[in-house]
């Protein structure tokens, strides 16, 4: 879904990866509000379309299955 927005900065490689994305944002409120604006611009290619949401809906569904 990110990817979708346009939002690959955010997509984390590995555990490490996803720690110092996560503290960039909490901690760099001008890259925090980048973010915020790519996802709202992307945010109707993830929301208009169904086939992402069902993407999701299926994969929480296998999640939920083990």
């Amino acid at each position: 879904m990110l990817r979708l927005a346009g939002a690959d900065m955010l997509i984390a490689r590995d555990g490490d990866d996803y720690i110092r994305i996560a503290a960039r944002l909490a901690t760099d409120p001008d890259w925090r509000a980048e973010a915020t604006e790519i996802i709202r611009a992307g945010r109707s290619r993830i929301f208009d379309d169904e086939a992402p949401l069902r993407e999701l809906g299926e994969a929480l569904e296998r999640l939920a299955e083990r």
